[in-house]
């Protein structure tokens, strides 16, 4: 993915520039992944301005050190975005990316800057324990052997061993991000949120997904798709069309 929007930042990629849009859709990626996970989504969702978002550690900011702690993230990722919002903004999640737009939003709104929806997808709420244990200590062969067993990563990546040890390192720092990530559940959130699932994702099923309506006030409406972990690129029509539909119910 790439282009600029009128601003200009390495965190936030903009392939479809459009200045008179009256709204900036704010996308964040799942672990390992980058902005290109949203290469496209600009000329699928007329009237926003689609921004992905890039993380250290992956694609153009490979040579940077990836985050593992998820508040130290959203602390920087927090003052670089306040010059986007100058218009109104919806923030796009899915998996890790979920959480990472749930704690900016968080935090944004007790600065006053808060988004007008959040869209989570792929993401249990932050207080759901997990399933597994974590993993990002566990030796490379190790780590692996658990990715496969959680179905989250393609097994065509996973066979690929020159492709997995450029990926692993970052790999690693996004699950030791996901895994230490601690909320603070006395923030209630003053914006909708609409929740994504997939149907046979194992790691994120409908009722870990329907305790994000503890979060906030206002109201909560989910959505779940055919297939697993990646329904984001397996039914990629049918979200993006749920995606309109909420944001046309913003605007």
């Amino acid at each position: 993915m790439s282009g600029q929007s009128a601003l200009s930042s390495r965190w936030f990629l903009c392939g479809t520039p459009q200045a008179t849009a009256p709204m900036r859709l704010f996308c964040f990626p799942y672990a390992g992944g980058g902005a290109s996970v949203y290469r496209g989504w600009g000329k699928d969702l007329p009237g926003v301005e689609v921004i992905a978002v890039q993380p250290p550690g992956r694609e153009d900011r490979y040579g940077e050190q990836a985050y593992t702690d998820l508040r130290r993230l959203t602390a920087e990722l927090g003052r670089e975005v306040e010059p986007w919002l100058d218009r109104p903004a919806v923030f796009f999640g899915h998996s890790m990316g979920g959480s990472i737009a749930y704690q900016l939003a968080a935090e944004l709104q007790a600065r006053g800057r808060a988004p007008q929806l959040l869209m989570l997808s792929a993401r249990p709420a932050p207080h759901v324990p997990l399933e597994r244990k974590p993993i990002h200590e566990l030796s490379d062969e190790g780590f692996v052997t658990e990715l496969k067993k959680l179905a989250g990563t393609p097994e065509a990546v996973l066979e690929n061993r020159e492709l997995m040890d450029f990926l692993l390192p970052t790999l690693r720092a996004d699950f030791q991000l996901c895994d230490t990530y601690v909320c603070d559940r006395q923030v209630q959130l003053e914006m909708p949120l609409v929740l994504f699932g997939g149907i046979d994702d194992a790691t994120a099923r409908r009722e870990k997904i329907e305790e994000w309506r503890g979060y906030t006030k206002a109201p909560v409406t989910v959505q779940m798709f055919p297939g697993n972990h990646f329904f984001l690129q397996t039914d990629r029509a049918a979200v993006l069309a749920a995606i309109r539909q909420a944001l046309a119910a913003v605007t």
